[in-house]
């Protein structure tokens, strides 16, 4: 549903997907083609897949999954399916809806998700930034 922002002995911060600060690398499954996942801030139900090209074969119904290209979602997570597939004018780039798996207007509970090896990997990348 989203990323902790912050936590406390009992109580989680979390940033929405439904926020128009956030954004998801998402990947559609059938082509393992990359774009970004944000929510236009109108119908919870829906989020718009960008930066994928024209010429990528999108279709109703295509399963749209986390890329694993971020610290923070793992790959192959279900995010939704598309629901609507259009050419945006003037650009290059397909305007695609998603029906997220999620029904943001009904959550009562989510589960968080501990990377144990977030400790090790940010250790790897302070390394790569100092050399």
């Amino acid at each position: 549903v989203g990323v902790v922002n912050d936590v406390t002995a009992h109580y989680a911060s979390v940033l929405s997907l439904l926020h128009p600060d956030a954004s998801v690398s998402a990947k559609i499954q059938s082509v393992n083609q990359i774009g970004t996942l944000i929510w236009d801030g109108k119908n919870a139900r829906y989020a718009q897949l960008k930066d994928i090209p024209q010429h990528i074969p999108v279709e109703v119904g295509d399963t749209i999954v986390t890329s694993g290209y971020s610290d923070i979602f793992p790959k192959d997570i279900l995010i939704g399916v598309v629901s609507k597939v259009g050419m945006v004018p003037h650009s290059s780039f397909l305007e695609i809806n998603v029906k997220l798996a999620t029904n943001f207007n009904n959550v009562n509970t989510v589960y968080l998700i501990r990377d144990i090896y977030s400790d090790e990997i940010n250790k790897l990348k302070d390394n790569f930034k100092d050399e």
